[in-house]
């Protein structure tokens, strides 16, 4: 699972990784170093994205139309994931070890 600033951004199982947002960067002339971060946004998907890592490393080629039986095993992930930090939720920012029982 990948996170960017506290959102699920991919989830990557085996050989495949399917994004639900991107990031991205600024499409004007950079003038100062970092502007491109600064200046970027992050886009919500309307439908997953789906890669074949092992055959397309670069993620150039969307297979989400071929392989739509992807979604439902990182469904299931993501599903298990939620149901986990439910029951046990992760640290906040500047807490201090896990976080205290009923």
């Amino acid at each position: 699972m990948f996170f960017h600033n506290g959102d699920l951004h991919a989830i990557k199982w085996r050989n495949f990784k399917t994004h639900f947002r991107i990031n991205e960067p600024a499409r004007n002339a950079v003038a100062a170093p970092g502007q491109a971060v600064v200046t970027g946004y992050t886009n919500t998907l309307t439908y997953p994205w789906v890669f074949d890592l092992e055959n397309d490393p670069k993620e150039l080629w969307n297979l989400n139309t071929a392989h739509t039986w992807v979604g439902a095993i990182t469904g299931r992930i993501l599903r298990r994931y939620t149901d986990s930090t439910q029951q046990y939720p992760n640290l906040q920012a500047g807490e201090d070890g896990p976080p205290k029982g009923p």
